[in-house]
């Protein structure tokens, strides 16, 4: 039976193999003495010992965060809560990107939005359809599924 889509009943493409593998222990040491800034150091070492998924990490904001337990409430796929748990490297790299701040998103960027693009069009309270995918990005507009809210996460049949 072929997997339709929830919204259109097109047929879904199937989704290519996986072919990804894992890094090695030396690999994952390198990547980890690189310079980069602060926030992706800090971004790349709460992946690596809590093995979440990058867009909970993402998603994480300062005070989901316990520092003193090492461990910070994340919104799982499907919605439920969870923790998340990290290791020293971790916690010695969080203090300094936090600094004192107490609330708002953990990973802040330095980028300014292109120019020309609205304030609001970042967050994603912009005018048009009322909704975007959890995922990001926006439903494509000749879409029938356009501007309505998933059932199933963004449709993948296009």
């Amino acid at each position: 039976m072929v997997s339709q889509c929830c919204h259109c009943r097109r047929p879904r493409r199937p989704a290519p193999p996986d072919r990804t593998k894992a890094l090695s222990e030396n690999q994952i040491a390198a990547l980890l003495r690189l310079d980069v800034g602060l926030r992706e150091k800090t971004f790349w070492k709460l992946l690596y010992e809590s093995a979440a998924r990058a867009d909970e990490v993402l998603c994480l904001n300062v005070d989901d965060l316990y520092p003193q337990d090492k461990r910070g409430r994340i919104t799982a796929k499907g919605g439920a809560t969870e923790w998340i748990h990290w290791q020293s490297g971790t916690a010695q790299l969080l203090p300094r990107l936090i600094a004192r701040r107490t609330c708002g998103p953990l990973f802040l960027t330095d980028r300014k939005a292109p120019a020309g693009t609205p304030a609001g069009r970042m967050r994603g309270d912009r005018p048009g359809p009322p909704f975007l995918p959890p995922g990001g990005g926006d439903l494509r507009g000749d879409h029938p599924a356009a501007g309505q809210p998933p059932r199933c996460g963004p449709c993948s049949c296009y």
